[in-house]
């Protein structure tokens, strides 16, 4: 399974976060998701190949040294289209599945991926965010035959639009998968995790509970 890891540009992400973290905390935040997230694919039997697409070119050196591919793209111009960059990318590859998954699914573990990759068979495979709608994960076999549709309740939009036109859609749920890190109610539930990887050091250390606790 192919990974697709559409990142934004550090210095403008988690804008939702800018009540409680200062831009530099949500770069470095942001920063340290990623890499908690490559520390889980690159080190899982269950991934064959990972590819950032990200205006942040810094990010380059990042990729180099996890040995996964960058696709350097020159603007930031949303979810949906970086992942479909991408795709075209892998297009020419023999690559039997793909998987676009954001990059601060601060839970992520090798159980969460391997039930990814052992549950899609056919058609699209969806695994929801759990308080969105969004979609957290996406999976297909190439060539992708429905339109990418991210965002706010895009996961109805994603099943829909494959019903319509006659696609296999299959849901997954997985606790790894279906909580991102989004909001200051994010910050404060990550904060209780007893175990996490650097992210969940980082918030720890900054001690941003009662912080939190005003929003």
């Amino acid at each position: 399974m192919w990974i697709i890891l559409p990142v934004k540009s550090l210095d403008d992400s988690k804008i939702r976060l800018k009540n409680v973290l200062s831009e530099a905390q949500r770069a470095q935040f942001s920063y340290l998701l990623l890499i908690d997230t490559l520390d889980t694919l690159t080190s899982s039997k269950h991934v064959q190949g990972v590819l950032i697409v990200s205006s942040d070119r810094t990010l380059s050196s990042l990729a180099e040294k996890y040995a996964v591919e960058f696709l350097l793209t020159d603007k930031d111009s949303g979810y949906s289209i970086d992942a479909e960059i991408a795709i075209a990318a892998l297009s020419q590859r023999d690559v039997d599945k793909v998987a676009i998954i954001p990059t601060d699914l601060a839970q992520l573990s090798h159980q969460d991926l391997e039930l990814l990759d052992n549950a899609h068979h056919q058609g699209i495979t969806l695994c929801a965010a759990e308080k969105d709608g969004g979609t957290n994960a996406f999976i297909f076999t190439p060539p992708l035959t429905v339109p990418l549709l991210f965002g706010m309740n895009s996961f109805k939009r994603h099943q829909q639009v494959a019903r319509d036109n006659s696609i296999v859609v299959n849901v997954v749920h997985t606790d790894g998968v279906k909580r991102d890190i989004d909001q200051s109610e994010d910050l404060q539930w990550l904060n209780e995790q007893t175990s996490g990887g650097k992210a969940w050091q980082y918030v720890k250390a900054l001690s941003l509970v009662d912080t939190v606790n005003e929003f």
